[in-house]
């Protein structure tokens, strides 16, 4: 799959992980609609399992990046579920805990499903800690 493809779509997803690098949760939280829902299936317990609505998607990641810091993706693979609006993303990155010393690497599975505004409407993550390095 042609990751540089120039979809609005593509871009979006693009913008969505440069977003999260620079730990920017207004950034992210634009990108949603006002109705989307978010889901972290694998989260752990001081953070939900799902939140519904841009201002709770912005919250959440405010709260994240107040603990983490990500950085360093790595789109691997996009791939169009069906004709426009669902997309499958498998990513890397590096997740860094921000009051102890060492990082891990992550493999995530990201799932993008549009609205006809181009906004996402439904977002679900999986991910996996690769590699834990001391630092």
């Amino acid at each position: 799959m042609n990751i540089l493809n120039n979809d609005p779509k593509y871009r979006l997803i693009r913008s969505y992980f440069k977003a999260l690098e620079i730990n920017n949760a207004e950034a992210i939280s634009n990108l949603f609609s006002s109705t989307a829902k978010l889901t972290r299936p694998d989260q752990t317990y001081s953070y939900p399992y799902g939140v519904i609505g841009r201002d709770k998607i912005k919250k959440y990641w405010s709260k994240l990046f107040s603990e983490y810091n990500f950085s360093e993706f790595s789109i691997k693979e996009i791939e169009k579920v069906n004709e426009d609006n669902s997309f499958v993303v498998q990513h890397t990155g590096k997740m860094k805990l921000l009051n102890k010393l060492g990082e891990n690497k992550i493999l995530s599975f990201s799932s993008f499903v549009f609205n006809d505004q181009g906004k996402i409407e439904k977002f679900v993550e999986i991910f996996y800690p690769l590699v834990k390095t001391e630092l």
